[in-house]
């Protein structure tokens, strides 16, 4: 092919001759080759199209585009709804933002999470001004106000070398309240439980229980349970 049949291509122009005789490896015309020796213009690093100095090339405007209607078809991974280009919807957001949640990854193609326990490790503060991390303990913690039960959150009780933090301390009956919100099926949980009573045993406190069960009705749950308690014992029940 004859040099002059080489064509910019930008613009379609004759090809720049360097020193009149030999053209540019790039095909560009006198025109372009000054922009981009003037950094004006650039090679598109995807698909080699010659684009202005920090313009996005179509092609990769494509691809994102693409990408965002694929992140526009995400569910929830708590709830399965439609939730755009996140990973949650704005309810669930919403709802759990700022709290530590216990999740179960699903074992299915779709990765979904299972929520065990959502009112675990949040932040509710009571009528007295506690801050405590379930439902559950609000709950308590109010009826101990209500009833006019002095009481400390997550007093420090050293044993040994360690330091343990029981849920509740009443301190006029020098009696501890632990609250266990899960059942067996957790194991990490129930292997915290399991380490913890002995300890308390050792120590000789008097410790008061209750469990999710109780919170369906937790006046009556702790009435019986604060008036019928075996001091320097670890109450079951």
């Amino acid at each position: 092919m004859n040099d002059k049949d080489l064509k910019c291509p930008i613009c379609g122009e004759p090809t720049y001759l360097v020193w009149g005789k030999n053209p540019r490896k790039d095909g560009l015309c006198k025109k372009h080759a000054d922009q981009l020796f003037n950094e004006k213009i650039e090679q598109c690093s995807n698909c080699n199209k010659w684009i202005e100095k920090g313009q996005i090339c179509d092609c990769k405007k494509q691809n994102t585009e693409e990408e965002f209607e694929k992140q526009e078809e995400n569910k929830c991974l708590l709830c399965d709804e439609d939730s755009g280009k996140y990973l949650f919807c704005k309810k669930c957001f919403s709802k759990y933002y700022k709290k530590t949640l216990l999740l179960k990854i699903k074992v299915d193609r779709n990765q979904k999470l299972e929520l065990l326990n959502e009112s675990y490790e949040g932040v509710y503060t009571c009528k007295d001004g506690h801050i405590v991390k379930s439902k559950s303990e609000r709950d308590i913690d109010n009826y101990l106000f209500e009833h006019q039960i002095a009481h400390a959150y997550e007093k420090p009780l050293v044993i040994g070398k360690e330091i343990f933090k029981p849920d509740f301390y009443l301190k006029d009956k020098d009696v501890y309240l632990e609250h266990w919100g899960y059942d067996e099926s957790n194991k990490e949980y129930t292997n915290r439980k399991e380490y913890k009573l002995p300890k308390y045993k050792e120590k000789g406190i008097t410790l008061i229980q209750t469990h999710e069960k109780d919170m369906q009705d937790v006046e009556t749950s702790l009435e019986l349970k604060l008036t019928n308690y075996i001091i320097g014992e670890i109450n079951e029940e």
